[in-house]
């Protein structure tokens, strides 16, 4: 029906334009891809962020943020952790809840893993946001369906360097090396290699966090 009635349609990423335009060729010249709005001053640094959720600033903190499920790949990540080397130097926040939310943790506790991580659970976005502007790294190994994933995009805007999977508008604005080192669904070796990476190489970080910030522009109110 849609395909039939629709004058002018808009999607997050050229993946979905794809799949829709080929129900009917034909749409193809009325599908635009928009991007999400990104304010990224919703995301503040300060000390007394860290004091609050108890995340000691000469850690690297590396970040999680979305719903607590296998096909986020929340356990790839925790899998991932004894093969990083700096694992001592290193803490792993997991913001966000879902089914998968007690067994992550009863993992956590089995592999000898939990000293290493912080649990947050379901945080406002209010809150959450200022985890983006607080840690070193975001790790978003997703092989869920996404569109524009907003902790992705909003790691992005606040200047944090990044790894994720090739996932749809992933695909469509970021850049290794310069936005991100991209991984592989469900390979803990390649998240952890690519950790080791980002740890060893702080120019590396340094550029990709620059870079960032300079596209989070393109998700102003205004720009979209």
């Amino acid at each position: 029906f849609l395909t039939r009635v629709v004058d002018v349609w808009f999607f997050l990423s050229s993946d979905e334009k794809k799949l829709v335009s080929g129900y009917n060729a034909a749409l193809a010249s009325k599908i635009y891809i928009v991007p999400n709005i990104i304010d990224p001053q919703r995301c503040v640094a300060s000390t007394e962020f860290n004091r609050k959720y108890g995340l000691p600033e000469e850690k690297f903190k590396i970040l999680f943020v979305g719903r607590i499920i296998k096909k986020k790949g929340i356990f790839d990540i925790l899998n991932a952790i004894p093969a990083i080397a700096a694992r001592e130097n290193c803490i792993f926040i997991f913001v966000g809840s879902g089914n998968d939310e007690e067994k992550l943790h009863q993992e956590a506790s089995m592999k000898g893993l939990k000293s290493y991580c912080r649990f947050m659970g379901y945080l406002p976005d209010a809150e959450c946001d200022h985890f983006y502007a607080n840690t070193n790294l975001l790790i978003f190994p997703t092989y869920d369906t996404e569109g524009f994933a907003m902790a992705l995009f909003k790691s992005v805007s606040a200047g944090l360097p990044v790894l994720t999977t090739k996932i749809r508008a992933a695909k469509d604005y970021l850049q290794e090396p310069d936005n991100l080192l991209w991984i592989k669904e469900k390979d803990p070796a390649c998240i952890a290699g690519a950790v080791n990476r980002m740890i060893a190489e702080k120019e590396l970080l340094h550029n990709m966090s620059a870079n960032n910030r300079r596209l989070g522009e393109k998700f102003s109110s205004e720009n979209v």
